[in-house]
């Protein structure tokens, strides 16, 4: 029986795989497509639900992704999933996964729980962390002046997630 090379080989092969495999196929067209489109488009909502949260969304100025799960539209995997597509960064789902606890916690408590991000593992000089926005460049940024030098793998996760992780690896 042929074993999967992505389980086989360690963390940084499933990444890969992961970030491959968006780059595939009917992902690779919705890419560049803004983030109502690809939930369209993936079956998750009508164009009218769309146009419904577009106008709350005028008027409230929360994130269209916010307003689609509080109207119980779409879920917080749904909108991550879509938003994993639009930026080109795998979603990694944490529970289970196994924290390098000596990589993540070479950032702060206070840092990762202020930014919503967390170093989950580090491969040779690689470190590979997790975002809740793909979109927000100042949030990279930040991390960037927190450890200059340092290469970085960003992957999208929920908020839930980042949360329940920073609480075991600061505990």
């Amino acid at each position: 029986m042929q074993q999967n090379n992505s389980e086989s080989a360690g963390p940084l092969s499933y990444f890969q795989y992961a970030k491959d495999s968006l780059e595939t196929g009917l992902n690779k067209k919705l890419r560049s497509r803004m983030l109502g489109s690809i939930l369209i488009k993936k079956g998750i909502i009508s164009s009218e639900k769309l146009e419904q949260a577009l106008a709350q969304q005028k008027e409230s100025d929360e994130r269209l992704g916010k307003i689609l799960i509080q109207l119980g539209y779409a879920t917080e995997e749904d909108i991550l999933s879509c938003m994993s597509i639009q930026a080109g960064i795998p979603y990694v789902a944490l529970e289970g996964y196994n924290i390098n606890l000596k990589a993540a916690r070479r950032l702060s408590r206070e840092f990762a729980e202020k930014n919503s991000m967390l170093i989950i593992d580090q491969i040779g000089d690689l470190m590979l962390a997790v975002v809740t926005n793909p979109m927000d460049q100042d949030e990279k940024a930040r991390l960037q002046q927190q450890m200059p030098g340092v290469k970085f793998n960003f992957y999208l996760t929920t908020p839930g997630e980042i949360a329940q992780k920073i609480t075991e690896v600061y505990q």
